[in-house]
This record gives structure tokens, sequence and C-alpha cells, in this order.
């Protein structure tokens, strides 16, 4: 879950471990693609936890509008997080595509228009 914060891209993701503990993630939306008409075309996301100057957790997201994005937008992005400097927090071998070949997203509300 995610709550908003004053500052755009910065958001205050949550996980609930028991009833009465619940662990804060901070998340901030690092850079947008955005095309032509001006809708994004992929985000990056960085989510951190630190505790006593140590890194405990830590997630790099890309996400695409695209079920299967492109060569060229996969550079694209790898390009952008490198010039974040977040690059450098992804091990060889951390990064993994999920398949996306039986994902339905919104087709349903499509065939209704």
């Amino acid at each position: 879950m995610f709550n908003l914060t004053k500052e755009n891209g910065i958001f205050v993701g949550w996980v609930n471990i028991t009833a009465i503990k619940r662990i804060r993630i901070p998340d901030t939306v690092v850079d947008v693609g955005v095309n032509i008409d001006g809708e994004y075309e992929w985000v990056i996301e960085y989510q951190c936890i630190e505790e006593f100057d140590i890194i405990i957790f830590e997630a790099i997201n890309f996400y695409t509008r695209a079920r299967f994005p492109t060569n060229d937008t996969k550079m694209i992005m790898m390009n952008s997080a490198k010039k974040y400097g977040i690059l450098e927090h992804i091990k060889e071998g951390e990064l993994i595509t999920n398949d996306q070949t039986n994902c339905t997203y919104g087709e349903e509300d499509r065939k209704r228009n």
C-alpha cells in the first residue's frame, strides 16, 4: 500500500508484518518517459529502507506501458537509471523481467468501450 506525500513523486509505502507491526517503505519516482501525447511510456521507481546507516531493503522497479517493451525502451530506462545514480545498486543477475504473456490488464474494459 502507498500513501501520497506533499512532494510530487514521493510516496510512503507500507507492509503489515503483524496486526500491530507495520514497516514503512519510502518510495520515489526517479524518472518518467513521456510520449508525444504527454502520456507515460515508462517509469523508474526506487525504494529504500536504511537503519543505522545500513541499507536493509532496496528495490528498483522499472515499469512500462508496453507489455513487451522494445530493447530501445529498456536501454533508455537503463541509461536513465545510470544518469540518476541508481544503476550501481543493481547487481549482476538481480535484474529480472516478469513474464507478462498471460496477463490481461484492462482487456475487459477495452472490450466494453
